[in-house]
């Protein structure tokens, strides 16, 4: 939460991309990275998160110069000690590469060795969903995202097993219930907060609930 220009006012600040914002949330304290891939006929970009945190992105834009070729090494570098790579140099020429945003963004995903980009990416869901072994995440309701976080059982995919979340995957759950608990009531008990932000950090405080309810409830009853 950031003051706003009225005293006395707060608001909430919403991650402006929701996808790299929830990459963040879900390889915190795992061990394989993730990339996320952005397309649009403009342009197209990469970025590649370990353990919750960005390391390292990249737009190719159809109208940009080719970029500073110091920062491309960099990025190139991250990628590569990232994906095991010994030799970054192929992940830079790519990366410097222009005029094809989305021909570039799906060679430098099989130069990383993951699976090839499928043709039509950034289009209908579908296209991901006829890939072997893919998982679609579709935008869900606040009502749909509760109840699949609490069921303990469904889904069109046979139960996993489930390595033990980390100390810290706990630790920061807790300490943002333990914020925003009290933020939550003093937001609805203040005239000042709209009901809008009242409502948007009672959201949170219930999926944090649901969230670590589901975990106790896994940890109590592990998947074989």
């Amino acid at each position: 939460m950031v003051p706003e220009a009225a005293h006395g006012r707060r608001s909430v600040l919403l991650p402006e991309e929701p996808l790299t914002a929830a990459a963040e949330n879900f390889t915190t304290g795992e061990s394989w990275p993730a990339l996320v891939l952005h397309r649009t006929p403009e342009h197209s970009s990469v970025t590649a998160l370990h353990q919750g945190r960005q390391l390292a992105t990249h737009t190719w834009d159809t109208e940009s110069p080719a970029p500073d070729h110091a920062e491309v090494r960099a990025t190139a570098a991250r990628l590569a000690h990232l994906y095991g790579l010994a030799d970054p140099r192929p992940l830079a020429h790519i990366l410097r590469s222009t005029g094809a945003p989305a021909r570039h963004q799906s060679d430098l995903v099989t130069a990383l060795g993951l699976p090839p980009v499928p043709p039509g990416f950034g289009g209908d869901t579908e296209i991901l969903a006829s890939l072997p072994g893919a998982r679609v995440q579709a935008r869900r309701g606040l009502l749909a995202g509760l109840r699949d976080t609490l069921s303990a059982g469904g889904g069109d995919h046979p139960a996993e097993p489930r390595a033990p979340l980390p100390r810290r995957w706990w630790l920061i759950r807790i300490l943002s219930l333990l914020v925003l608990a009290p933020a939550t009531a003093l937001a609805w008990w203040s005239p000042q907060v709209g009901w809008l932000r009242s409502s948007m950090l009672s959201a949170a405080a219930l999926y944090l609930v649901a969230e670590l309810t589901a975990a106790v409830r896994r940890r109590g009853h592990p998947a074989t």
